[in-house]
């Protein structure tokens, strides 16, 4: 449909003062000029449809561990993580002589923990989960990209003879009294306990992994220098899967590794010492997930709707009628380009809905790796975010009311595309909707996005259109302006 707007009235409320000879035709001029501004609207069909994804990058700063039933496909999704651990640089255990545990001279660590603590999870906190652990024989390099279907254990990661522990639990842990779990000191956590005898790669062992860390230091202290000698010469890091169970998925924000010893001090008392090094978004953190990758294929080719489906699950491909809208509007500007994705609710009564995506990427289709691997952020040109909450730029935004997912104004993105396509650029008007997870810095009152990557918790959700959804079929509205 194509309106034609008189565009005298936006200028209708212009008032302007003429102080002298100089300024005194500036307000004809300019509505002069107005009257000549034509500016014109259309929509265009945009076809869209489901993608199956083989893996997306799996670096996180959210380790994801868990093994549920879809209840949308019933299938069997299950996610393992690795996490290196870090020290502060030039780090320093007390003097080796204040050290209270000793055995025939060697100071000796009292016990020594890994703990996996998360605020968040899917599923029943009563599922029991056999979780094994697992050290790194070698650190993995930071200079390479990690996706979702990167294997340690075929690429040689995993110490075969080191730490193998299995661990039955639930996530509401009932080894701890209700005071400990309810603790926000504390936290929910999933703990390890390292205090069996360890032999290390060289063949010595130690009393408990905490004794060997602590060895260690006073034999080759320079290891403890940084981050990078540490995980290189002492602890390369660990792996977390789930051996049995089924009903839960954890979302483990901190790892720590803590190692306790006694420490003398003045009149002959005694205190408990703590090194504590963490795994956090600052060092290397990856997901592996596994999915049924025929069960979700039955949902990519049903071809009434579209899907959105994390982990690496189902993406959405959109094609941009860029001919379309460009055709007898070549010397027009376009103003606005809107698209509005509807969503679909479920049907289904299962206690364990999937969450809904709150925060969904749409970039090109031939910079979707690239985008993530060169830890890109949206440009508003040709990449743009639309989440719960307003977007930097005020309109685009996800409404939990209206069921949609708004990009305002994507006009940026169709002049590029047909810059793309005189230069016979691979798939140079087609678009992906990937659901992602954000973090933001706040300065000056004004909201920033920070980093952008894969959301890689659970989450589902249906979109109206489909290569064969003739009723409801996805509209971009476009407005242009030009001057007669």
């Amino acid at each position: 449909m194509k309106a034609n707007i008189l565009a005298s009235l936006f200028f209708a409320t212009l008032t302007l003062a003429a102080c002298d000879e100089s300024t005194d035709q500036i307000g004809i001029s300019l509505v002069d000029n107005a009257d000549l501004l034509e500016v014109t609207t259309d929509s265009f069909n945009v076809s869209s449809k489901s993608v199956l994804v083989d893996a997306v990058l799996g670096k996180n700063g959210i380790g994801y561990l868990g093994r549920i039933k879809d209840p949308e496909t019933k299938d069997l999704i299950s996610s393992s993580f690795m996490s290196q651990v870090a020290t502060i640089e030039n780090y320093s255990f007390p003097q080796k002589t204040l050290i209270a545990n000793t055995v025939n001279g060697e100071v000796q660590a009292d016990s020594c923990v890994v703990s996996l603590y998360f605020s968040e999870f899917y599923g029943d906190s009563l599922a029991p989960l056999k979780i094994n652990m697992q050290e790194l024989v070698k650190p993995l390099p930071e200079s390479s990209n990690y996706y979702s279907n990167f294997d340690l254990v075929k690429n040689g990661y995993l110490r075969t003879d080191g730490i193998n522990l299995d661990k039955v639990c639930t996530l509401a842990d009932f080894t701890y009294s209700d005071k400990e779990r309810s603790s926000s000191a504390n936290g929910k956590r999933i703990q390890f306990s390292l205090n069996a005898p360890y032999k290390d790669k060289s063949g010595v062992t130690y009393s408990n992994y905490g004794t060997y860390i602590l060895q260690t230091y006073y034999q080759h202290p320079e290891y403890f220098k940084n981050s990078q000698t540490f995980r290189t010469h002492v602890v390369p890091g660990f792996n977390f899967s789930v051996k049995s169970g089924l009903g839960a998925m954890v979302y483990i924000t901190n790892v720590q590794l803590n190692v306790f010893l006694t420490r003398k001090e003045a009149d002959n008392k005694k205190s408990v010492y703590m090194a504590s090094f963490p795994g956090t978004q600052e060092v290397l953190q990856t997901s592996k997930v596994i999915n049924d990758t025929d069960k979700l294929q039955q949902l990519v080719d049903d071809n009434s709707c579209t899907y959105l489906k994390t982990p690496a699950g189902i993406f959405t491909e959109l094609t941009i009628p860029v001919d379309q809208i460009l055709k007898g509007h070549e010397k027009d500007s376009i103003n606005s380009a809107k698209i509005v994705l509807q969503r679909i609710n479920e049907e289904s009564s299962d206690d364990y809905q999937l969450p809904v995506p709150t925060q969904l990427l749409l970039l090109p289709k031939n910079q979707l790796n690239t985008f993530f691997e060169n830890r890109m952020i949206n440009d508003n040109v040709t990449s743009y975010i639309v989440s719960r909450d307003y977007n930097v730029d005020g309109n685009n935004r996800f409404s939990s009311y209206k069921n949609t997912y708004t990009f305002s104004n994507i006009a940026g993105l169709i002049k590029a595309m047909a810059k793309s396509k005189q230069k016979n650029s691979t798939d140079w008007n087609k678009v992906v909707i990937v659901p992602v997870t954000t973090t933001t810095a706040t300065i000056n009152q004004a909201t920033y996005t920070t980093s952008i990557r894969h959301n890689m918790a659970l989450s589902s959700t249906r979109l109206a259109g489909g290569e064969k959804n003739s009723r409801s079929p996805l509209k971009i509205s476009v407005i242009y302006s030009k001057f007669k």
